[in-house]
């Protein structure tokens, strides 16, 4: 019997896998268990599949639960099992699209997962905050959540990560010298805090009336 799971990774992202049985591969079908229903068809009918991080969809056949085979399928893969050299425990992330007109993606976990490390690295090396934004748009549309729900989950995997070494430190006079602060970081506070004071929450407006604010190390020294 196919199982859908629940996976909890280093992503900070909650997302549910479906895991490929040998049977299934060898029959060349996706079975989605019933637990996944009220995210696709209730009939017999076409469905629009993305595969992988493809721009253009392929026509396949869906099964409904409800035709006495007691689990939903997707059929017509073999070739993409092939091509993917997938295996039984496979694990196989479903993302629904646009549910009103039965579009979805197929994708291995491990690309997913390799996708939003790819779109994170350049979202942490951004550097000004156009650039860093764009990265926040590609994740919100890859992970199809939120834009601002990515801001706060962007923010806590930042805030959790360790410092890998301490930070060289140099005697001078701080009242002139300022460090640049990475526009990834820059981003987040904007869009989270909207110039507030994290501490007391403060704000006061510019004459354009954009609220100003400045970012500083909780401790220069060590960056956090």
């Amino acid at each position: 019997m196919t199982r859908i799971q629940k996976t909890e990774s280093r992503l900070n992202y909650d997302y549910k896998t479906i895991r490929l049985t040998q049977s299934r591969i060898e029959k060349g079908l996706l079975a989605i268990p019933k637990a996944f229903s009220k995210y696709l068809p209730s009939s017999n009918k076409k469905v629009k599949v993305f595969f992988d991080d493809s721009n253009n969809f392929e026509i396949k056949n869906f099964t409904s639960y409800l035709s006495s085979t007691n689990e939903n399928r997707i059929g017509g893969l073999k070739e993409w099992f092939n091509k993917k050299k997938l295996k039984d425990g496979d694990q196989i992330i479903l993302q629904v699209i646009n549910k009103k007109d039965n579009v979805y993606r197929i994708i291995p976990e491990n690309k997913f997962i390799k996708k939003i490390n790819y779109l994170q690295k350049y979202f942490d090396t951004s550097d000004n905050e156009t650039k860093a934004e764009k990265y926040v748009d590609k994740l919100s549309d890859w992970l199809l959540q939120d834009k601002r729900k990515v801001f706060q989950q962007e923010y806590l995997r930042l805030s959790q990560q360790e410092l890998i070494k301490l930070r060289k430190v140099k005697s001078s006079n701080r009242n002139i010298v300022r460090e640049t602060v990475p526009a990834n970081i820059r981003i987040i506070l904007g869009t989270i805090y909207k110039g507030h004071c994290q501490v007391c929450s403060f704000m006061f407006l510019k004459r354009n009336r954009m609220p100003y604010f400045e970012i500083h190390h909780l401790n220069p020294e060590l960056g956090h």
